[in-house]
This record gives C-alpha cells, structure tokens and sequence, in this order.
C-alpha cells in the first residue's frame, strides 16, 4: 500500500479523500474573491469614498477630527484607511479592506460556524446567500465600514455559539470590542448577543433561576446563584463596554451634536422626530426595518421570510 496513503490530515481525513464539504467551500470561497475583487478599481471614486479618503488623508489628528464633524461612523475604518493611504492612495488600496472583510466573511461563514455547533449544510447555505448577495458585492467594492461590520456580526454570532456551546470567551470578547468602534448598529447587536449568551447559559445550565422556598430572600438567593453561574461574561461585557465607552469619546458625541450628523440638512428624514409618541415609535421602526429589509430581499420573498420567522420564533418560544 502507498505508504501517502497512510497520512492523516489534523482533520482525520486521508490524503487524497477529501470532504465535499470542503471542495465546496474553497470553490465558494474562489467565487467570493472573484465577484469581490473584479475590476475593484474600475469604477470612479464615489463622493462618500471620496469624504472617506479626503478625511483620512493627513495627519492622525486630522483623520480623527476629521471623522467627529464630516462623517456618520465610527473611528476604526477611518483610521485603516489613514493606514492604507500612508502606503497607497489609488482606487484600489481604498477599496482592498472592504473587499478582503467581505471575501472573510464568507470564509468565517464556512469554517467559523461548523466549529461552533451549525451543521455544514446551513453554513454552506449562509455563505452561498452572502456569496451571492447583490448588495454585499456591491459594499465589498465600495470604501466604506458596511463590509466591515458584517465580519464582525459574523464573528459575533460565532464567538456567541461558541461561548454556549464550550465556554470559549476569547473570540466573543474580542469581536464585542471592535464592534462599537466599526458601526454603531452593532452596539445593538453586541447587546443582543450578550443578553442571549445572559439568558440562554452555558451548554447543561439551567437558564432559569431556581427558587428553592417561599418569599422574597429565597427568590433573590435563586436569582443570585443563577448569575454566578454567568459570572463569566463579565470579561467580554467589560470589553463591550470599552469599547462604547471609547466610541462614544472619540467619535459619537462629536457626531451627535446639534441632533445628530446632517440633521438639519440631506439625512434629516432618516431620523425620528415624532416624540415619545408610542405608536409614531413604532410606525417610525417598522417603516425603516421594512425597507431595509426589503433592501436586501424582493418584497414577495420579504413576506414569506417574515412569516416563517414568525413561525419559527413562536416555535421556539413555546419550547422555551
């Protein structure tokens, strides 16, 4: 017998047997960098490429003031940029983070999700979608934080699975600090993923608190001992709220003065107005969730995608 044949990859396949499911992916992964990377600096520098570049062009000091008063994020694509420019200064270098954040983000998609309890199937389907996705090409040629912060909700919701599932920390940690300094949107996110890792627990915790007897010191005792057991998170909430609390010196504060960046000027109809009217709150939130939803999806298949989502989260409430 051939004595190669013997050898065994880490993975405990032999050599020369190798898996669909990773034929499959390093083809997707060809098709990702390939739709990401054609002809990335074909296309004219676009005028918020061009803030972006024309901000980050000088000094440090100037990028970072630059991005309180003349941009809407926050400061790490700014300041990689700022890096990149001391380099380069072409539509290409520009555009080379966006588009290798969104190659990443499939590739964390493929290997990233199956390490964390998604069966193979499902993370070859996510990873298809995003491959494939008109708007996500689109962010991946454009020089801006969107692709960005999609590698990092990606990373968040693998550093969650993963703390769940074996209690790994590090990857949920760090992914909650970057996300606060590359969109603001993923302070939201961030949060959910902390107050799910919160109530879900650990794999084989109980995630209700146990009230052993009657009255108020036994249900404070059952909650406090159900907490310790999630004492764990605090490392990575410490970290979540670094970095808000650095986003929010460095960056916001400038940005939100006076209402909010271009308020009173071209995005003023993206902010709510309607006081602390409840149903102009919610009109407010369901009017933009739908159409950014119905960014990203036909309006037919946006329907269908809600309802079953409906379905799917009574489903999972009802089993709790």
């Amino acid at each position: 017998m051939n004595p190669a044949a013997q050898i065994r990859s880490p993975l405990g396949e032999r050599v020369g047997k190798i898996p669909w499911y990773y034929l499959a992916a390093v083809g997707l992964l060809v098709i990702a960098a390939a739709l990401r990377f054609y002809d990335l600096s074909g296309n004219d520098i676009y005028a918020d490429e061009a803030a972006i570049a024309i901000n980050s062009g000088d000094s440090l000091t100037s990028a970072i003031v630059n991005t309180r008063i003349n941009n809407s994020s926050p400061i790490l694509y700014p300041l990689l940029s700022w890096i990149i420019q001391k380099m380069e200064s072409s539509a290409f270098s520009l555009r080379v983070v966006p588009a290798a954040a969104s190659v990443l983000t499939v590739a964390a998609l493929l290997w990233l999700l199956p390490r964390v309890g998604v069966s193979r199937p499902a993370a070859l389907l996510a990873a298809l979608l995003t491959t494939l996705s008109t708007a996500a090409v689109e962010y991946a040629q454009f020089a801006r934080e969107y692709s960005i912060d999609t590698l990092v909700a990606v990373l968040l919701i693998a550093g969650l699975l993963g703390y769940l599932r074996e209690g790994r920390k590090a990857l949920l940690g760090a992914a909650l600090l970057l996300a606060p300094l590359v969109q603001y949107g993923l302070v939201l996110f961030g949060g959910a993923v902390l107050l799910t890792g919160l109530l879900a627990g650990r794999d084989g915790d109980n995630s209700k608190p146990t009230v052993q007897g009657k009255g108020a010191a036994a249900y404070l005792t059952g909650l406090w001992n159900w907490l310790k057991r999630r004492l764990d998170l605090s490392g990575p909430a410490a970290l979540f709220l670094a970095g808000s609390v650095s986003s929010y010196f460095l960056t916001l504060r400038h940005q939100a003065a006076g209402g909010g960046f271009a308020a009173d000027s071209y995005l003023a109809a993206q902010y709510y107005s309607g006081g602390w009217d409840p149903v102009a709150i919610l009109s407010f939130v369901v009017v933009r969730l739908g159409l950014m939803l119905n960014y990203h999806l036909p309006a037919v298949v946006l329907i269908l995608t809600l309802i079953t989502l409906g379905a799917l989260l009574l489903a999972s409430w009802s089993r709790r």
